[in-house]
C-alpha cells in the first residue's frame, strides 16, 4: 500500500511538472534615470567640505540596457546579463563681469561688459552587468514581480567639454591623460520590477516599471561607494 501511495504521488508530481508551462528566455530593454551623489565626480571636494552643487548643476545619469534573461529549468529562478550605456552631464552657467576700465583719453569709466558663458561637461560610458534573481507571477502569468541582484562595471570612454559664449560654441576633449582605471567603475545593483502584459493572458510582450539602486566604486579611488537611486521603464519579449 505504501508503495502504491508513493507511485501515485510521484505520478501526480510528474503530471503537474509537465502541465506547468516552461519559463521562456526573454530579451530585455530598459531605460532609466538615476540620481548620483556629490562624491561620484567630486569625491576630493566632498572630503574638503566643499559642496560642488554650489558651482555645478549635476544632472541625473541616463541609462540604457539591452540584455537577456534565462531561467533555470522550469523554476522561477533566473540569471541575466546586459550591455549598459550611461550618459550624464555637468552644467556650469555664470556671468563673468570684467572690471571697470578707465579710458586713458577721456578719463571716465567705461561701461562694464557681462558676456554669458555656459560650460557643459559630457560623459559617455559603456559596460556590462550580470546577475540572478527570482520571479513571482500570478496564475494567468500576465502580472509578475521580479527581484534581481547582480554586479555591474563600466568605463567612461568619452569625456568632452563644450563652452558657449556670445561669440559662439567650442568643444574639446578633457582628461586625456587619465589612466583607464581612473574612469573605471564597478559595483552591485538591484532592480525590483513589476512586469505586466496588456493581455489578460500570458503574452510574449511585457512591460516593466522598476526601481533602480546600485552601490558604485571607482577603481582608482579610496573613497567609499556612491549610492545611485532612480527608476525607469522596460520592455520584455519572450523568445519562442
Amino acid at each position: 500500500m505504501k508503495k502504491l501511495t508513493l507511485l501515485l504521488a510521484l505520478a501526480a508530481f510528474s503530471l503537474s511538472a509537465k502541465a506547468q508551462a516552461p519559463q521562456k528566455t526573454q530579451l530585455t530593454f530598459d531605460a532609466s534615470v538615476v540620481y548620483h551623489p556629490d562624491n561620484y565626480f567630486f569625491g576630493h571636494l566632498v572630503e574638503m567640505g566643499i559642496s560642488p552643487r554650489k558651482t555645478y548643476d549635476l544632472l541625473p545619469v541616463f541609462t540604457g540596457q539591452v540584455g537577456v534573461r534565462d531561467f533555470i529549468g522550469r523554476s522561477s529562478w533566473f540569471y541575466e546579463g546586459s550591455m549598459v550605456y550611461n550618459y550624464t552631464q555637468l552644467h556650469l552657467s555664470s556671468k563673468l563681469t570684467f572690471p571697470d576700465q578707465i579710458d586713458p583719453y577721456y578719463g571716465f569709466v567705461k561701461e562694464t561688459s557681462t558676456p554669458k558663458i555656459e560650460i557643459r561637461e559630457h560623459y559617455h560610458s559603456l559596460g556590462l552587468s550580470a546577475g540572478a534573481g527570482y520571479r513571482w507571477q500570478n496564475r494567468t502569468q500576465n502580472k509578475r514581480f521580479v527581484l534581481p541582484l547582480g554586479f555591474k562595471t563600466y568605463n567612461t570612454f568619452d569625456r568632452k567639454q563644450t563652452t558657449k559664449t556670445d561669440e559662439g560654441k567650442t568643444s574639446r576633449k578633457i582628461f586625456q591623460d587619465a589612466k583607464f582605471e581612473d574612469w573605471l567603475y564597478y559595483g552591485i545593483y538591484t532592480k525590483p520590477s513589476f512586469e505586466f502584459s496588456l493581455s489578460k493572458k500570458r503574452s510574449a510582450w511585457n512591460f516593466a516599471l522598476f526601481a533602480d539602486a546600485s552601490l558604485i566604486w571607482n577603481a582608482s579611488s579610496d573613497l567609499g561607494p556612491s549610492l545611485f537611486l532612480g527608476g525607469g521603464l522596460g520592455v520584455r519579449y519572450e523568445l519562442h
